[in-house]
């Protein structure tokens, strides 16, 4: 990006809900393979090095989201993204992806990484809107709004 004076990162960040496999397993599979980084990416249309993942159980946090089944699990994620206006767009395709196209990506991921049948339960259950952050590196300011479509 070069040494631009207002040289600012935005990143989208949402979280995922997953259900069919323990955390455990999904924590596994991910630190061998990437299998969903690489769902994620191919889903939206990014890059794998631009996508950062992070799990939970959903369990924990049954009270905040109803309708997670027990055993489900959360995939926080962040993607970089080189413009707010690329950060924008990017929110509109995930607001737009069904859950089963992410799904079916994450299962062609495992199939490719020889893990086909520890992710043939798998199913997305929610893909909640993300929100955009923007980090202006000069002055360390930090800004995250949900971005609202028209």
């Amino acid at each position: 990006a070069g040494d631009d004076s207002s040289e600012s990162t935005p990143v989208v960040t949402g979280e995922l809900s997953f259900t069919g496999m323990t955390l455990s397993d999904i924590t596994f599979f991910e630190s061998g393979n990437g299998v969903i980084t690489t769902g994620i990416a191919n889903t939206f249309s990014v890059e794998e090095s631009a996508v950062t993942v992070e799990f939970s159980s959903a369990s924990r946090r049954k009270q905040k989201r109803r309708r997670l089944d027990e055993g489900g699990v959360i995939c926080s994620y962040s993607i970089e993204v080189e413009s707010e206006d690329a950060g924008e767009a990017l929110v509109d395709l995930i607001a737009d992806t069904e859950p089963t196209t992410l799904t079916e990506n994450v299962q062609t991921a495992a199939q490719e990484a020889g893990a086909e049948s520890a992710f043939a339960e798998l199913v997305t259950a929610d893909i909640v809107t993300p929100t955009i952050t923007v980090t202006d590196e000069d002055d360390d300011d930090v800004y995250s709004y949900p971005y609202n479509r028209k």
